[in-house]
């Protein structure tokens, strides 16, 4: 009899714990899924296009992709991702794509910013792609 008291308290008890633990769990969660929420907000905000441009955004022409090349190059640097920037090419006659292999999603996410802020350019497309070390993403920009 007293062993099983002492089973069914014991089972009690570790049902509470997990219980405990599972709900610990859940509030992490959630506010893990909060902070993601406010940043995907950020970044739709951030790519919003202002109504102000500080320089003229290329409209057509071979010229007009090289200019805005130059800018993105001279941003990247800038913000000192310059080494993560792996890949810049013209598409088309005013297009530019850019890849970042492995960049930090905080410095892309801001480095996003300043250009739009100091050049008016904002990106057509990304694609942000999560990697293995936590924090690194593989971003892609159509500008």
């Amino acid at each position: 009899m007293i062993k099983r008291k002492f089973l069914l308290t014991a089972i009690i008890t570790l049902l509470l714990i997990l219980n405990a633990w599972g709900w610990q769990a859940q509030d992490q969660s959630g506010k893990a899924l909060l902070l993601q929420e406010q940043q995907a907000e950020w970044l739709v905000t951030s790519l919003t296009p202002p109504t102000t441009q500080k320089v003229a955004q290329p409209t057509q022409g071979h010229q007009d992709a090289l200019t805005m090349m130059k800018f993105l190059e001279k941003e990247a640097k800038s913000a000192n991702l310059d080494l993560a920037l792996t890949k810049m090419e013209q598409k088309g006659e005013n297009r530019v794509h850019l890849l970042f292999e492995q960049v930090g999603f905080d410095e892309f996410i801001a480095w996003l910013e300043q250009v739009r802020s100091s050049t008016g350019f904002s990106p057509n497309q990304i694609q942000i792609n999560r990697l293995q070390h936590p924090g690194s993403v593989k971003a892609k920009a159509i500008f």
